[in-house]
């Protein structure tokens, strides 16, 4: 990518080894015990966002790598990791500039489809609900018309779908 190749060495070190000590936590994410998936999420959370001071370009990497297994959550049966894994992704864009935010939107906004816009598997938390739409808010808000454009339709069924 654009961002891996413009990057110095020690960026990709030292995010190689952000990633090293957060696998174990990513691979739970996937265990079958649901107070291990929270308690990886809550640790992850921490790590990236309290223990480390990390810059944007470093921030970027780190959500993809990160990306899928949080996003492999929010469907999961227990509330506290739909609930916290869709706060850790706002955590992350909070800290990213449109650049970094746009990067991840081709795999955000069609699992977002599916948890707001779909009648067969919707979100059945009224509160996830909520802040999945604020949440959408929060990044239309912050991108450009042109970023948005080709997501043009999925943005408009969530819409759609949550009136």
């Amino acid at each position: 990518t654009a961002w891996s190749t413009s990057m110095s060495e020690d960026v990709k070190k030292k995010v190689l080894y952000l990633q090293q000590q957060l696998q174990r936590d990513v691979n739970c994410l996937s265990d079958s015990n649901r107070s291990v998936r929270v308690s990886s999420l809550k640790k992850i959370r921490k790590f990236v966002f309290v223990d480390e001071k990390l810059t944007c370009e470093e921030i970027v990497l780190l959500l993809d790598f990160l990306m899928k297994p949080l996003l492999k959550l929010f469907p999961d049966q227990v509330e506290n990791c739909r609930e916290t894994s869709l706060a850790v992704f706002r955590e992350f864009y909070e800290r990213l500039d449109c650049e970094g935010i746009e990067r991840s939107l081709t795999y955000l906004l069609p699992v977002m489809v599916s948890r707001l816009a779909n009648q067969e598997i919707k979100e059945p938390s009224e509160e996830i609900r909520l802040q999945m739409i604020q949440f959408l808010e929060y990044f239309l808000k912050k991108l450009s018309k042109l970023t948005i454009t080709p997501f043009y339709d999925d943005v408009m069924l969530i819409i759609q779908f949550s009136e």
